[in-house]
């Protein structure tokens, strides 16, 4: 297996991930007006035993479908400002994990709710109001340019992260209802 072939696509939230340009992989979009995108995903898997299910919600950042215009940055300040932008939209995504863990440990499903996709409905709700976030991060940032603004987000998602601390634990069991 080739070494290209054995590279992680996707990166899994950590505070120990540093992200990287290099992480960036996807092709650029050079009818966009941003200098980079980071794809960040919530996946959540669950797995069912006779009387519970345990859920499995992480924060993604894929490197194929992340992109960076190298020729938009100007300088290393614009570059590491950018960056920084960047590693906001992977925090704010493992907030919205977070959420996700609290309210399917909160929960209460039969067998017949998980069947008829319960879990999916309320996934689905979460990431729309991710989206919701991200939007509103790049328009209040500036995309990252607006440095005073850049700085009370990243503030607000440093609070945000620990506010939501005790569901960081990436699984989830719930016992079903009967």
């Amino acid at each position: 297996m080739s070494m290209q072939a054995q590279e992680k696509v996707d990166i899994t939230w950590s505070p120990d991930i540093k992200l990287t340009w290099n992480d960036f992989k996807g092709t650029v979009d050079y009818n966009s007006r941003h200098s980079a995108i980071s794809n960040i995903d919530i996946d959540y898997q669950e797995k069912k035993t006779k009387d519970s299910v345990m859920f499995t919600v992480k924060c993604l950042f894929s490197k194929q479908l992340s992109w960076v215009y190298y020729a938009a940055i100007e300088s290393t300040e614009s570059d590491s400002l950018l960056l920084i932008h960047e590693r906001g939209h992977f925090d704010i995504g493992e907030i919205y994990a977070r959420k996700l863990r609290k309210v399917l440990s909160e929960t209460h499903f039969t067998n017949d709710e998980l069947l008829n996709g319960k879990s999916d409905v309320i996934a689905d709700s979460i990431n729309k109001l991710l989206m919701v976030e991200q939007k509103l991060y790049d328009e209040e940032t500036e995309h990252g340019s607006n440095k005073e603004k850049q700085k009370e987000w990243k503030n607000r998602i440093a609070k945000e992260l620990l506010e939501w601390e005790a569901y960081r634990k990436e699984t989830v069991t719930v016992f079903l209802k009967r």
